[in-house]
């Protein structure tokens, strides 16, 4: 009997503790405030949110904000000082200042819309956010920098989303300075990485608002963040407007380039290649060595050939030029007709042409192969074909077992 006492005592304690005690454990919080016990105040304060009541307290949360200045500021005084510090701990408090803060709006909100409450600490708040407000995204660029994308992101959202709230106040004038579409900018490329697309994407008017070079880095992001939520339309619209402003930027046109290749549509490409070619640079090596594929899915083998010669003219080590070249050769190779009467003249020019092909394809391919043997894809057919037909067996069967592992 008592045990059954006791227990029960331990249950009306435990699950009566709100009701009981939380008024009780806020004066103790604002001791600990007034001791500067700015650690246990933290502690006291994140274990009575998990309270059904004490969560329910405006002022609760005040405590946890002012714990966050505290330690803020204790670690502010070791930087002045130039005395070593905890820079992560730094920034983790200037978060926890707007986190707690907007905690404290919303708990005040919740019991005005209840009719047992008013907005006490909106103001005062408010001012103090504007004033740590740098610092905010300042920690954003940090953790960026440190590749700590989950925590880059939480400030420079934070950064990006509290001066449009009641909170902040009525000077809005933060969200037209430059500082603030930097800060939108870095925050699409932190969630991107973070493979948070749809977040990427949904601050990306913001950051394109950057009128600078950093715009075109912008347009890429939100262009591979559509790509990868399989949003082809928008991933299309980003690419041509970054290939319109910054033609000269090898990623819009090769992304462009390859979209439509992929897709089947070499007309498009070609008709992509050649108007930069005529427009923008016409000794290009992209613009070139995309036409020269074109050409070559085309059917056009020679100028491909052509094209592709010039790329290498130009700079040797545009090693896809070698590929085009040697199965540019290697189709017209295969478009030779050999004549049905095998002793006949015609035949033997036919072999020999066809032939000839194949020798002026085999440097090409053979040096794509050394400059790429991981794409087995594109030269193991060609080679295949090539050696068979020149009667190279050792080649030949050297390529038929790197096919057959495949």
């Amino acid at each position: 009997m008592f045990y059954r006492i006791l227990i029960s005592i331990s249950l009306f304690l435990t699950l009566g503790f709100s009701s009981l005690s939380a008024q009780k454990v806020l004066k103790n919080l604002k001791l600990l405030l007034k001791q500067k016990n700015a650690s246990e105040l933290l502690n006291q304060v994140r274990k009575l949110e998990k309270d059904s009541e004490a969560c329910t307290y405006p002022k609760l949360y005040d405590y946890g904000m002012q714990a966050n200045m505290k330690l803020n500021e204790t670690l502010n005084e070791k930087a002045y000082l130039k005395q070593p510090y905890d820079t992560v701990q730094f920034f983790r408090t200037i978060y926890g200042i707007y986190d707690y803060a907007l905690k404290c709006d919303s708990s005040e909100h919740l019991l005005l819309a209840k009719g047992k409450g008013r907005i006490v600490f909106q103001k005062s708040h408010g001012e103090i956010l504007r004033h740590y407000y740098r610092n905010l995204s300042v920690g954003g660029r940090y953790f960026y920098s440190k590749k700590n994308y989950k925590e880059a992101v939480s400030l420079l959202k934070m950064a990006v989303d509290i001066p449009s709230t009641a909170l902040w106040g009525s000077d809005k004038s933060v969200l037209k300075s430059y500082e603030y579409v930097q800060t939108a900018a870095v925050l699409v490329r932190a969630a991107y990485l973070r493979n948070e697309y749809r977040m990427a994407i949904h601050y990306a008017p913001i950051a394109l608002q950057d009128t600078t070079k950093m715009r075109a880095g912008i347009l890429k992001t939100t262009a591979e963040a559509y790509a990868a939520v399989r949003d082809s339309g928008a991933y299309l619209q980003y690419v041509r407007e970054g290939l319109k402003a910054y033609p000269n930027d090898a990623f819009f046109f090769t992304e462009l380039s390859d979209y439509y290749t992929g897709h089947g549509d070499y007309k498009s490409s070609l008709n992509l290649a050649d108007s930069l070619l005529q427009n923008v640079d016409s000794r290009n090596i992209y613009f070139l060595a995309a036409k020269g594929l074109a050409l070559m899915n085309l059917g056009k083998n020679r100028e491909a050939i052509e094209y592709s010669q010039q790329i290498l003219l130009q700079d040797s080590t545009i090693i896809d030029a070698n590929y085009y070249i040697g199965a540019a050769y290697c189709n017209l190779a295969a478009q030779v007709e050999l004549p049905t009467t095998i002793n006949s003249h015609a035949y033997r020019e036919a072999l020999k042409k066809r032939r000839n092909y194949y020798l002026m394809a085999r440097p090409y391919l053979e040096l794509y192969r050394d400059q790429a043997p991981n794409r087995l894809q594109l030269w193991g057919p060609l080679l295949y074909r090539l050696y068979m037909s020149l009667n190279q067996g050792d080649k030949f069967e050297d390529i038929q077992r790197l096919l057959n592992q495949k």
